[in-house]
């Protein structure tokens, strides 16, 4: 962990997966390489614009990291904070039932050896290598707001989104709820071919 010093004040720098930058799209839109990683997850079938299902989420994953695993051991928070959204009928819309899995990044220092969670709720999940298409926002992002980046990122990438699931997409949030400017959001969309 580190500190940057931002706006007269001093901020603390979370720890981020590794990725490598394979192409900048304009200012705000990137592809991405990522190392495989793993994930402290938990998932749940809902309406994908219940945002208390989040918050509800959101603490057995702070719970984790705050001893709630087989070693009683604090674990240093990271980002973003991911949401996979993974829809039954091939489409994510803000009332469409869909099955979101929220994922705490786990440190590079734990990745090898991770207390094993607790809570039956909670899971480690490893993922591979990936290569994504991302659109970076910011605010204090809705259901809508993503949908919508999401909507500009298939836009931007044309005929080069077929390469890419643009339904089952990743919502990745970089800041603690109190922070109020110069929030980071951004959509994640995971290629396939």
């Amino acid at each position: 962990m580190s500190f940057l010093k931002n706006n007269n004040s001093l901020e603390i720098e979370t720890e981020r997966p590794n990725y490598e930058v394979i192409k900048t799209i304009g200012e705000n839109m990137e592809i991405r390489k990522y190392e495989p990683t793993k994930w402290v997850s938990t998932s749940m079938e809902v309406n994908a614009d219940k945002s208390d299902n989040q918050t509800e989420m959101f603490f057995k994953l702070f719970n984790y990291i705050s001893g709630e695993n087989n070693e009683n051991e604090k674990i240093s928070m990271t980002s973003p904070v991911t949401v996979q959204y993974n829809s039954n009928n091939n489409t994510i819309e803000p009332l469409s039932q869909v099955k979101m899995t929220m994922g705490f990044y786990v440190p590079h220092e734990k990745q090898d050896k991770t207390p094993d969670p607790t809570n039956k709720d909670t899971f480690l999940r490893s993922t591979p290598g990936m290569t994504v298409a991302v659109i970076k926002f910011g605010g204090f992002a809705s259901t809508q707001d993503y949908l919508s980046h999401r909507d500009l990122l298939i836009k931007t990438l044309g005929k080069e989104a077929k390469n890419y699931d643009t339904v089952n997409i990743i919502t990745a949030r970089y800041d603690p709820p109190f922070k109020q400017f110069n929030r980071t959001n951004e959509v994640w969309l995971k290629k396939i071919n």
